[in-house]
């Protein structure tokens, strides 16, 4: 047995550029904790498909993904903000921004602007854009994800659903710490003996 052969090579990362793209996946990260900032901020993530471009995963060619983490904020200084009224080539408020339902977003078009890291190991979006006017969304067959912390959970098939690495981050949040899935139950002291005790 030799060690490169268990080994998966490295997917390479897209050549930068700007590429068509489709929103796929929309997902609430919950409160995320920041060792540079020593403070938690809500995070909801963004999954684009660029159809055009394409890799084998279990011998099936799929549809290239990119993911953009954004702080969930309405505020024009934050990155959200600047995102969402340019991809919608729009000008709203703080407050119109505020009743915008993000799972509506799911399906919609979009150009992103693709840069590759500095040590050439990945990709990352800088901006997502509105499509030229008059350009039809591109399609994907990729089923689309939708998950809301609050009302989800961690189990069950939107659970299930999300990308591995996608649960791996959300068991980091605030929510999923303080209140995991296979947290023993409280139980009062005179139960817990009586639960314990050896049948007569």
């Amino acid at each position: 047995m030799k060690l490169k052969d268990k080994v998966k090579p490295a997917i390479p990362p897209l050549e930068a550029g700007v590429y068509m793209a489709v929103c796929v996946v929309v997902a609430d990260l919950g409160d995320q904790y920041s060792e540079k900032f020593k403070k938690s901020s809500r995070k909801v993530v963004f999954s684009f498909d660029i159809p055009t471009e394409t890799v084998e995963v279990d011998g099936e060619q799929k549809p290239r993904q990119l993911s953009k983490r954004c702080t969930f904020s309405v505020s024009k200084k934050g990155n959200l903000n600047k995102m969402l009224n340019a991809w919608m080539n729009a000008n709203m408020s703080e407050q119109e921004l505020g009743e915008l339902d993000l799972f509506s977003l799911i399906g919609r078009g979009c150009q992103i602007r693709v840069t590759v890291s500095e040590d050439g190991a990945h990709n990352n979006i800088e901006d997502v854009m509105a499509l030229p006017k008059g350009m039809p969304a591109p399609q994907s067959d990729t089923a689309p994800i939708t998950y809301d912390i609050d009302e989800d959970g961690f189990t069950g098939e939107k659970w299930d659903a999300l990308p591995a690495w996608m649960r791996e981050a959300i068991e980091k949040s605030d929510q999923y710490q303080q209140d995991p899935p296979d947290k023993p139950l409280d139980m009062p002291a005179e139960s817990a003996a009586q639960e314990g005790a050896c049948p007569i």
